[in-house]
């Protein structure tokens, strides 16, 4: 062998390490769904001059039940002005039926009456033929009626304050 065949051997040697050090590595991303939840708070009669704040929570008994972000101790804690909607975002990154419960948990005033019901939330996610993950979310009152909207409603009480 020649020096120059020993040089073009270096030459695509280095070649070769210099494109295989600028690649980059690409890791697949875990497949994510997001759930938003809408709830809003609903003041009705002379009680929208008088409440002011409103504080709901979103909970479940579920250790593997993904959360939103903020949660603790598998309870999300928010709070609505007035006539204000919120949106609760889920993000669900496996497969899986997860239950969950919304309610409020604002104390009573003399002045009104806060909505003491409660919301139970079922979200079934699963891959579809794609392998993409998808969501199915179900909201029903405690009397087990679906809904398709949830919203806490405060209503003006004509109690005589003494």
């Amino acid at each position: 062998m020649n020096i120059l065949d020993l040089k073009k051997i270096n030459i695509i040697v280095l070649s070769m390490l210099l494109f295989l050090s600028m690649q980059i590595p690409v890791f697949a991303s875990e497949p994510v769904t997001e759930v938003k939840i809408p709830v809003e708070q609903v003041v009705e009669g002379e009680a929208k001059d008088q409440a002011a704040e409103f504080s709901c929570v979103l909970t479940t008994n579920q250790n593997e039940a993904p959360m939103p972000k903020g949660s603790k101790e598998k309870q999300y804690v928010w709070s609505m002005k007035k006539e204000e909607t919120a949106k609760i975002i889920i993000p669900v990154t496996t497969d899986g039926t997860y239950h969950y419960r919304i309610y409020q948990t604002t104390e009573q005033k003399a002045a009104y009456e806060c909505d003491q019901s409660h919301f139970d939330v079922s979200v079934a996610a699963f891959y579809n033929d794609a392998n993409q993950l998808k969501t199915i979310t179900v909201v029903k009152t405690k009397r087990g009626k679906n809904r398709s909207d949830y919203f806490f409603e405060s209503l003006q009480q004509n109690r005589a304050i003494k």
